[in-house]
């Protein structure tokens, strides 16, 4: 956004979610926290009232400290590009030509939206399969009870982790010694990794997911990465 603010160029916003309550007070919308839960709650419609306060509770409390994260952004502008100002982050947001947002009217709540907002809700689906990786496939062909996926996106790298936290995992896994797992791993190969895991850097996981039904286990909100 920075750039396309300096050189003037029109750029898109992309929401991997549906409607989140940072992105009200961005773009000008009317909070709709009596009658819509918030992302983050397992509240349905209707809601009683107290439900509405936790709910109108939780809409503050992702919306303020998305006010916090743009501070410390152009903290974190000025000193990685050498800037003695930069634009204000939400101001910059809120240029934005378009806004892409990952839902459907058939699957979300009635709510009124600026003209500039696009569902895309289904982008991420595609008819045709990809063929799978010769030691993939042969690795979940020949498991006993089934295979986990494991993948954290791009939020925590897991040749990172802590010797303590990867052994837990490891633990974990020798205890279901007849299930197999797959972990998408980043960096240096794992050491003393347990016989049923298999840890591939580049994980084909709508391939995968696509071809076999297994459970996943994923740290993220973003919709746009499950079928």
């Amino acid at each position: 956004m920075l750039l396309a603010q300096y050189h003037g160029w029109k750029y898109i916003y992309f929401s991997a979610n549906t409607i989140v309550a940072s992105l009200h007070p961005t773009f000008g919308m009317p909070w709709s926290a009596d009658h819509i839960p918030d992302l983050t709650t397992k509240m349905t419609y209707p809601m009683t009232f107290y439900a509405r306060i936790r709910n109108l509770y939780h809409y503050y409390r992702v919306g303020l400290p998305s006010d916090y994260f743009t501070e410390s952004m152009e903290g974190l502008m000025k000193e990685r590009f050498g800037l003695t100002s930069v634009p204000n982050f939400i101001d910059m947001e809120r240029n934005a030509s378009l806004v892409f947002y990952n839902s459907h009217h058939a699957l979300d709540f009635a709510r009124s939206l600026p003209p500039m907002f696009i569902p895309v809700g289904g982008m991420q689906c595609w008819s045709e399969i990809g063929a799978l990786r010769k030691n993939i496939k042969e690795f979940i062909d020949n498991a006993e009870d089934g295979v986990v996926l494991i993948s954290f996106g791009s939020t925590v790298i897991p040749s990172s982790m802590s010797k303590h936290l990867l052994a837990m995992f490891y633990s974990m896994m020798r205890k279901f010694n007849t299930v197999r797992f797959i972990w998408r791993w980043k960096g240096e190969e794992p050491d003393n990794a347990p016989k049923n895991l298999l840890a591939v850097d580049w994980l084909p996981q709508k391939d995968i997911l696509s071809k076999f039904r297994m459970p996943v286990l994923r740290f993220s909100l973003r919709t746009d990465l499950f079928l």
